[in-house]
């Protein structure tokens, strides 16, 4: 946080005008200024009202008194600050600004324009229309991009930092910022530095964890937007709604994930140290990785296990799916509400007060309904030798617990076949419990 303390310049003359190969030195105040066709100023000290650069022309900044109230760089021209104070800056048509100190109120950057800023402060930044910003140091307030414009920061702090539009921002250094806020089909790419504040993707946007961290607010992705974590750290919690997609497969969630309407998660490596929580048409893919508490699949959700992953128990209810095909069971279920939970392996066995019923027969193989209220399942993965055991904590009498004994299902059991799996599943089922009552 800073207090920027511009005030303009006494006009001690009222205007000039620089062209060609002219260069000046200034060291007291104007009101106006041109330059024109490579012209050079440098303002050593005191300074200008309103500065107009055209025609790859040159200010340069250069003294703790020097500064412009107002200044507008066209047609590819510079403004170079190591010292003094600009209230307003703007940069249009390809024009550039180097800034390695001082003091910027606002600045706004415009078509294809270009800012390096290596150490100074500013209270706002702004880029328009394809512009690029890379800020190595420094303090900025506020700080937004919009209309595909491209920022990359490698260090830094930073208040509140807002995409727009296609825009993209890459974090791979030592950075402190306080929230990022992404939206309209923009990207966030984190490989270093910490995010204090919350993160935010909405509108198709896209936000990437290769490192870094999101160290006190949650991490969101909302409306169609997808996040990927390959590593980092995510400090709270993860929230996924409004068909949102996140993919993990690295890195640490300290809290939880929470997934609403419609969206998705897939991990595949990992740690979660709470929970995972899945309600609103959401599906869960596990793979691999290592949960610390419970699932809980809710309203009509879907969970399938495939792999090796390490968690406390699964909690499935309100008309959700389970089905598992691999991985650690060590583990409890409870079932619940309408809720369906399907095993698939062989040399199952039911102990402890379950028992397994035979229902049907498919492709000349048994399947079987898993009978009573809580107990002991084990069996084997296809393709593997060991045992797992698992504990049915609850089998509530409209749940249903299902063992499948069945090759065949192998190849559905891909992410491309789950939903074929599951509405052949459902429609047998039901024939079946109901010819059986």
């Amino acid at each position: 946080m800073f207090l920027l303390s511009l005030v303009a310049p006494v006009a001690e003359a009222q205007e000039f005008t620089l062209e060609g190969t002219d260069e000046k030195y200034l060291t007291k105040a104007y009101a106006y200024g041109w330059l024109y066709d490579y012209s050079l100023l440098r303002i050593l000290e005191r300074g200008v009202g309103r500065l107009y650069a055209y025609d790859n022309s040159t200010v340069e900044i250069d003294g703790y008194r020097a500064g412009a109230s107002h200044c507008y760089a066209y047609d590819s021209s510079t403004v170079d600050i190591s010292f003094g104070r600009i209230a307003r800056l703007m940069l249009y048509d390809n024009s550039l600004l180097q800034a390695s100190g001082g003091e910027v109120m606002g600045l706004v950057a415009y078509d294809k324009s270009l800012a390096n800023i290596s150490s100074a402060q500013f209270s706002s930044i702004l880029a328009y229309d394809s512009s690029s910003l890379d800020i190595s140091g420094g303090s900025v307030q506020s700080l937004t991009g919009y209309n595909s414009s491209s920022m990359r920061i490698s260090g830094g702090w930073f208040g509140r930092i807002e995409l727009e539009n296609d825009s993209q921002l890459k974090v791979e250094g030592e950075t402190e910022a306080y929230g990022v806020d992404v939206r309209d089909n923009s990207q966030l790419t984190v490989i270093e530095g910490t995010i204090e504040g919350a993160v935010t993707a909405r509108d198709s946007s896209t936000v990437i964890m290769e490192g870094g961290k999101i160290s006190s607010g949650s991490l969101r992705a909302e409306e169609n937007s997808r996040i990927t974590i390959t590593n980092g750290k995510v400090g709270y919690i993860l929230v996924a709604s409004d068909d949102a997609h996140v993919t993990m497969s690295g890195g640490v969630i300290e809290q939880s994930v929470q997934l609403y309407y419609n969206s998705s998660f897939s991990i595949s490596g990992g740690t979660i140290n709470e929970f995972i929580s899945s309600g609103g048409n959401s599906q869960v893919d596990i793979t691999g990785g290592s949960i610390g508490g419970s699932i809980s699949v809710l309203g009509n959700s879907t969970l399938n296990i495939s792999g090796n992953s390490t968690m406390r128990y699964i909690e499935a209810r309100d008309n959700s799916i389970v089905n598992i095909s691999q991985g650690n069971l060590d583990f409890g279920i409870r079932a619940f509400y309408n809720s369906t939970v399907t095993l698939y392996g062989y040399d199952f066995e039911a102990s402890n007060g379950l028992e397994l019923i035979e229902i049907d027969i498919i492709d000349g193989v048994s399947q079987y309904k898993v009978i009573g209220g809580s107990g002991t399942l084990s069996g084997k993965w296809f393709g593997e030798d060991e045992s797992w055991t698992m504990h049915i904590v609850q089998n509530e009498a409209t749940a249903t617990i299902m063992a499948i004994p069945e090759p065949t299902t192998l190849a559905l059991l891909g992410l491309g076949g789950l939903a074929l799996l599951r509405k052949r599943r459902g429609t047998f089922l039901s024939e079946k419990l109901q010819a059986k009552s």
